[in-house]
């Protein structure tokens, strides 16, 4: 048997070993204190900075410089060199080290998760809709596809452009695979405007197109506008949602008899306040109005000995558009209300504090607010169901290189005539004029993009038709403009290419189409999107939770797999317990939600394969802790 060694023994021997080897001398190097206190005083220092740099700057901007970048990895890993040799150098090892060498083994797997999750793992979006299975993410990083016309092979390449974003002064330029060929990138906007090109057609079954082009002195805007007289899609322009271009094959009639007007609609509604989503609606039509009622109170009661007289009711109507008008219901009850429409009126007809039938007639059967109804009855103009038009520019084909226009406004004609290509006619919007670019008997169209311009404030929100009124939201989509560069100098038409588009880029005889967008990442199941709920603050609007109702279908299983992802409840498949313990699922949270869509959500997805080995070592940290401070040993070596 081997004597145990003193502490005296102990520290000669590892004096002795370290001036005998040139392994150890370098181990008690790498493994010294101060440059344990060099390391985690810069990376702390870093960390601040990057926190300084996210909150004022983004997201971006510190994961580009710290915590992404190369310098920060090494940085980390020469961390774990040194706590690995800062145990080696307590050897041979002690009970009294036991705790040491725990904390210290620790904290090197909990850098080794943190990096596993970092190289393997990911964040991501995916957006919903009801009923249409998905096997696609999207994420943060941009990138650049490429297909060659020769083989039609795609190279995909990471090509960040939100912390470095390619100039004419700066571009990027990149070597294309398989050609002497580069890609200068010297273009990039934040904003990108579709524009619809028409161009001839060789087939003569193509249909009749124009060209024109909006422009604004007061806004500085030109906006180039493509239409076709078929398919529909391509014959109507929405003008940022303020106005309507259509091309027709002839005018309509503007003095043309109106449709004698829908007599007034009626509803009844019977609104529980237990039961905002339940509402009994009877309708004198098959097609209800879309109306909804609400009963909440301003001061809800905490128990159900509260007097009723002492609460304060609130009648919330919403209308078809989402609009809603609220009354105290004192003010309201056996009243006739005007809607703010001015032709839609209401009676709440009844109030009952603890709502019940009986006998086929509604009762009360306390004075205790248990359940609170109201019976309301609405008499509706159909007017009211109608959004607001907007102005409308009618366009028809009237002979070679002419068309007919018809400007509507507020239901009125406006304007009217005929113009030939090249001639300009006011729009009557501020100082909007349209000028005729060209007119095709046979056209097709081009779809292209370019910078959008963003305008000044609007000094009039409420006129939809003043200058500032027509501002340019036409897309949040960012864009790159490229184009081929020969070795000789030569270079290629630029294109803009809108994020989630492809264009066709040429020089001479060469053909690329080059890709701009997020990078996606394929799922090895489908996610569905069953239902998705927004529950509302009792009596408001407000919402008081986001439920989406998920189903996976996944090939490894016999059957589909639901799961519910709510606010600080995330879904998570597969649902193993053991799979979540370890972190290899995926984590789908509530990201977004669409108030105008509610068959829509936005999840972010999560997946950490590095997960098992941040807990692990988060555990082996508080336990060597543990150790060295509760568990000493009784037996310690005399000291010689």
């Amino acid at each position: 048997m081997t004597t145990p060694l003193t502490e005296a023994q102990r520290r000669q021997l590892i004096a002795d070993r370290q001036k005998a080897s040139a392994t150890w001398a370098i181990i008690h190097i790498l493994g010294s204190l101060k440059l344990a206190m060099f390391l985690l005083f810069t990376i702390a220092l870093a960390v601040a900075i990057a926190t300084f740099a996210e909150s004022h700057f983004d997201t971006a901007v510190a994961r580009h410089y710290f915590y992404r970048a190369p310098w920060f990895s090494a940085w980390l890993i020469v961390l774990c060199i040194n706590l690995a040799c800062a145990a080696l150098t307590r050897w041979p090892w002690q009970r009294k080290h036991l705790g040491f060498v725990i904390t210290h083994m620790g904290i090197i797997t909990l850098l080794i998760g943190a990096m596993v999750g970092r190289l393997n793992g990911f964040e991501a979006f995916v957006t919903l809709h009801k009923g249409t299975p998905v096997k696609r993410l999207i994420t943060q990083d941009t990138i650049l596809t490429v297909q060659s016309a020769r083989d039609g092979g795609l190279d995909r390449m990471l090509f960040p452009v939100e912390i470095h974003p390619p100039s004419e002064k700066s571009p990027r330029q990149i070597s294309l695979p398989d050609t002497a060929l580069q890609l200068k990138v010297d273009g990039y906007s934040t904003q990108m405007m579709e524009i619809k090109q028409i161009i001839p057609s060789p087939s003569p079954a193509s249909p009749a197109g124009d060209a024109l082009e909006f422009h604004s002195g007061m806004m500085g805007q030109s906006i180039p506008i493509g239409l076709l007289l078929q398919p529909e899609d391509a014959s109507t322009f929405d003008f940022f949602g303020l106005a309507k271009i259509q091309f027709l094959p002839k005018l309509p009639d503007a003095n043309a008899d109106k449709k004698k007007a829908p007599a007034t609609l009626v509803e009844t509604h019977v609104v529980l306040a237990a039961a905002p989503d339940q509402p009994i609606v009877h309708s004198a039509t098959n097609k209800p109005s879309g109306y909804r009622l609400f009963l909440g109170a301003e001061n809800p009661p905490t128990s159900a000995d509260v007097p009723v007289d002492q609460i304060k009711f609130i009648v919330v109507l919403r209308s078809p558009h989402g609009e809603d008008q609220s009354w105290p219901l004192s003010t309201v009850l056996n009243k006739t209300t005007t809607l703010p429409d001015g032709a839609s009126k209401m009676v709440v007809a009844g109030f009952w504090a603890d709502f019940a039938m009986r006998e086929g007639k509604p009762v009360s059967l306390t004075n205790q607010p248990l359940n609170p109804a109201i019976l309301v009855h609405l008499q509706i103009n159909p007017a009211a169901l109608t959004p607001p038009s907007r102005p409308t520019l009618t366009l028809a084909p009237v002979g070679k290189d002419q068309i007919a226009y018809q400007i509507v406004k507020q239901g009125k004609l406006t304007g009217q005539g005929t113009v030939k290509a090249g001639d300009s006619f006011p729009l009557g919007w501020a100082d909007w004029q349209a000028t005729v670019k060209t007119v095709e008997p046979q056209a097709e169209i081009r779809r292209d993009y370019t910078p959008a311009k963003s305008a000044p404030a609007a000094d009039n929100k409420d006129d939809a038709t003043s200058p500032q009124g027509m501002a340019l939201a036409s897309s949040n989509l960012p864009g790159i403009r490229a184009r081929l560069v020969a070795p000789d100098g030569r270079t290629g038409e630029p294109r803009w290419i809108a994020s989630g588009t492809s264009q066709v880029i040429t020089l001479g005889n060469e053909v690329i189409r080059v890709g701009f967008g997020l990078k996606p990442i394929a799922l090895p199941f489908s996610i569905t999107l069953e239902k998705f709920e927004v529950p509302r603050d009792e009596g408001t609007t407000t919402p008081a939770n986001f439920i989406s109702s998920l189903r996976f279908d996944d090939p490894t299983m016999s059957a589909p797999r639901y799961d519910t992802a709510m606010m600080n409840t995330p879904a998570m498949h597969p649902g193993d317990f053991w799979r979540s313990l370890l972190g290899w699922n995926y984590k789908f949270s509530q990201a977004q939600w669409n108030p105008d869509d509610l068959d829509e959500t936005t999840l972010q997805v999560l997946y950490d394969p590095g997960w098992p080995f941040k807990w692990t070592g988060s555990l082996m940290i508080c336990l060597g802790i543990a150790v060295m401070f509760y568990f000493k040993d009784p037996k310690r070596p005399s000291q010689t």
